[in-house]
């Protein structure tokens, strides 16, 4: 499969997706059409998600630092 970096960015963005990972065989030389694709996908957080981060944070974990809750 063949995929320009304006083909990816745009399915990155279509589907909410931050960042877009590949990780193991599919990065070394011994990588082969049979070899699986590891893959980490991190998604853009909603508006929900957000409000449930912060609450949950505020109220059950008074530890909760402001830089874990820019990820």
């Amino acid at each position: 499969m063949n995929l320009s970096l304006e083909e990816i960015k745009q399915f990155c963005q279509r589907h909410s997706i931050r960042k877009l990972s590949l990780f193991s065989s599919v990065l070394r030389d011994d990588f082969t059409k049979e070899s699986d694709v590891d893959v980490l996908v991190e998604f853009e957080l909603t508006t929900a998600q957000h409000w449930l981060r912060e609450t949950l944070a505020r109220n059950f974990n008074p530890h909760f630092t402001s830089a874990s809750r820019n990820k």
